[in-house]
């Protein structure tokens, strides 16, 4: 039973280490550095974009036709049809907003995090 219990404790410092979450096994590179920087600059002109575009609805508009129409050429275009089935529910769209407003760029933090360190 001992045995098997320290085989246990060793496999997970084991996948620990291999993940960077044990003590020690940090190993902080440059390059993780700077591409936390190029990250961290692409969230800022991001931001700093959609701050001053806010009062341009003319040209999101434009935009947005531009878009649709590269999606129907290309086939891909299921904006109607994906809105025709969640709407009736308000539940599914409320659901949908919290995912889209509050998960957003935490769940895309989390998976480049969890594909930086993976090896």
């Amino acid at each position: 039973m001992k045995e098997a219990s320290e085989r246990t404790g060793r496999d997970c410092k084991e996948v620990a280490q291999r993940f960077r979450l044990w003590p020690g096994s940090a190993r902080l590179h440059w390059t993780d550095l700077s591409e936390a920087l190029v990250v961290g600059i692409a969230l800022l002109l991001y931001y700093l974009v959609r701050g001053n575009v806010v009062d341009l609805p003319a040209e999101a508009m434009a935009n947005a036709v531009r878009l649709i129409d590269l999606e129907r050429t290309l086939g891909i275009f299921r904006e109607i049809d994906l809105q025709q089935a969640v709407l009736p529910y308000r539940w599914a769209v409320d659901l949908l907003n919290y995912v889209y407003f509050y998960l957003h760029w935490p769940v895309i933090a989390v998976v480049g995090i969890w594909l930086d360190s993976a090896e």
